[in-house]
């Protein structure tokens, strides 16, 4: 089947197995260096050999927070008022009997022959961050991770706007926020 990453929520869309359940990780705002992309962190880690603990120099990877209060999202979880500093949960989904998948930036409806595994709006880094990190499609009705409200500044996730330009406006439209799904085939 088709696996992606359920970005925003800790579990799979119907018709698609949940492969695990974790937390957003990523690199620090502040460090230059590291990984670039987000990763999804299962909440079972295993460790297969003891290091000597925090050496310097090594790369370290960080919850994901939320750097938004709510809009553009729904927040129906919980009685949460506003997302801003809670950390990101994901999810690895497996789609049955499908081989593909796809996540499309600017839509909220995939092409003739895809089909919807979830709809939400591309997240990534804050501009101003010393790292860069990729762009994700997290879930439009996002969650937090149980207890996940600490403010640590390590890694976090913020709404792209369309900037006109060399971006076409029209069709784009100036400051609006990128809607996106992610489509399976």
């Amino acid at each position: 089947g088709a696996v992606y990453v359920r970005w925003g929520r800790s579990a799979c869309h119907r018709g698609a197995d949940l492969v695990y359940a974790g937390a957003m990780g990523g690199a620090r705002i502040y460090d230059s260096g590291g990984g670039s992309g987000y990763l999804c962190l299962p909440y079972d880690p295993q460790y297969s050999e003891r290091t000597i603990p925090r050496q310097s120099g090594r790369a370290a990877v960080w919850g994901t927070e939320y750097r938004v209060e709510h809009f553009p999202f729904t927040l129906p979880y919980r009685g949460i008022t506003s997302l801003m500093h809670h950390d990101v949960p994901c999810a690895v989904c497996m789609a049955i009997s499908r081989h593909h998948v796809l996540m499309i930036p600017g839509r909220y409806d995939c092409y003739d022959g895809w089909r919807v595994e979830y709809v939400g709006y591309v997240m990534t880094g804050q501009k101003t961050d010393l790292g860069r990190m990729q762009h994700v499609c997290l879930d439009k009705d996002p969650d937090t991770v149980p207890g996940g409200y600490r403010a640590q500044n390590g890694s976090v996730v913020i709404p792209v706007e369309a900037k006109c330009g060399s971006l076409p406006c029209p069709p784009y439209a100036e400051g609006h926020e990128f809607s996106c799904v992610v489509c399976t085939r």
